[in-house]
């Protein structure tokens, strides 16, 4: 190869590595089909070691970042516990989540609406192994199913991902069951 090649060759390869940042990331859909979805930056890629009952498990451990979706029939949950309304499902959620963490702080949760669909959305901080995590989580309440999205990283790296982050949770939809 010619020596006038090569920086432009760096410079190809430079370009395409940037394209797996979170600023310029391609989003996708991810989901399952007619049921829900969730759109996502392509360069998450498939675990199934994140969540023993989730069906939708994302990581880009390069870059520390880590989403989880699971669903509950609302009718067995519902059965379980007659009286608790999505907050209540929510502090269940969050009692569970915090039961592994040092010094977790817990803001009260705000209630939204996700594509029509009531939800609540919390972001929880504490010590797992020593380090410090962010964790949303959103609850919401579909038709025949309760979701719960839950997305994890480093507490540093946050604010700089909290854009993206907003864009999954806010994308999130049932469909037509």
């Amino acid at each position: 190869m010619p020596a006038f090649f090569r920086p432009v060759l760096f410079l190809a390869l430079a370009l395409t590595t940037a394209c797996h940042s979170w600023k310029d990331a391609a989003w996708v859909t991810r989901g399952e089909a007619g049921a829900w979805s969730v759109e996502v930056p392509d360069f998450l890629v498939e675990s199934t070691t994140l969540h023993p009952n989730a069906p939708l498990q994302l990581h880009a451990p390069e870059k520390d970042f880590f989403l989880v979706v699971r669903h509950d029939p609302l009718n067995l949950l519902t059965t379980r516990h007659p009286d608790f309304v999505l907050e209540d499902f929510l502090d269940l959620s969050i009692e569970r989540l915090i039961e592994g963490l040092a010094e977790p702080k817990v803001p009260k949760a705000s209630p939204r609406t996700v594509n029509g669909l009531p939800s609540h959305q919390a972001t929880i901080t504490g010590y797992f192994r020593g380090e410090s995590l962010v964790y949303e989580l959103m609850l919401v309440k579909g038709r025949t199913r309760m979701y719960q999205l839950l997305i994890w990283l480093p507490e540093e790296k946050y604010a700089a991902r909290k854009d993206a982050i907003e864009r999954m949770m806010n994308s999130f939809r049932e469909e037509g069951m």
